[in-house]
């Protein structure tokens, strides 16, 4: 077994909706990540990976039962105070991407390169993936699916069951 990449600093601890969540510290390089770095905040250890690449960046924060795998990234640009949150059983995982004010929540999963970002949320059960770019203020909620590199953006609401597929611009 490889030696942890990270350890919870509980010397630096926020509250946030109720939940203790601790900062956490880089105990070896990895990707762009060097011995030492301070990270996001999560929770618990289960809501980041230990293997791979996977980071929680900045201010971001992993929350509950979220987890975070695979090469995904968690970040806050820190455009205008942007704070990416996951949270619930929400999952991020392979390569992709969370971050500028955007939440994915409940048992919402991002995966294969999508990315959420811009004031965005994804909730329920929706499922994006597949290169898809979620920014500007969309909602993706329910049991929706998008994929094939579609681009839903500009203050969209999808939402039920819809499915999305192709290389659409929504």
């Amino acid at each position: 077994m490889e030696e942890k990449k990270y350890e919870l600093a509980k010397d630096i601890k926020i509250v946030f909706d109720g939940h203790a969540l601790y900062r956490i510290r880089a105990l070896r390089d990895f990707n762009d990540v060097k011995k030492g770095d301070l990270g996001g905040y999560i929770e618990k250890e289960d809501n980041l990976s230990q293997d791979d690449n996977c980071w929680v960046y900045d201010d971001a924060m992993v929350i509950r039962d979220a987890r975070i795998c695979d090469n995904a990234r968690i970040y806050d640009r820190v455009i205008v105070n942007g704070l990416a949150r996951v949270f619930g059983d929400a999952i991020v995982s392979d390569d992709a991407k969370v971050f500028d004010n955007a939440v994915l929540k409940d048992h919402a999963e991002i995966f294969d390169n999508a990315e959420i970002y811009g004031n965005s949320m994804v909730s329920g059960s929706a499922k994006v993936f597949d290169y898809v770019r979620i920014c500007d203020n969309t909602t993706v909620e329910g049991k929706s699916t998008i994929s094939g590199k579609a681009k839903v953006h500009g203050n969209d609401q999808i939402c039920g069951c819809a499915t999305i597929f192709g290389e659409a611009d929504i």
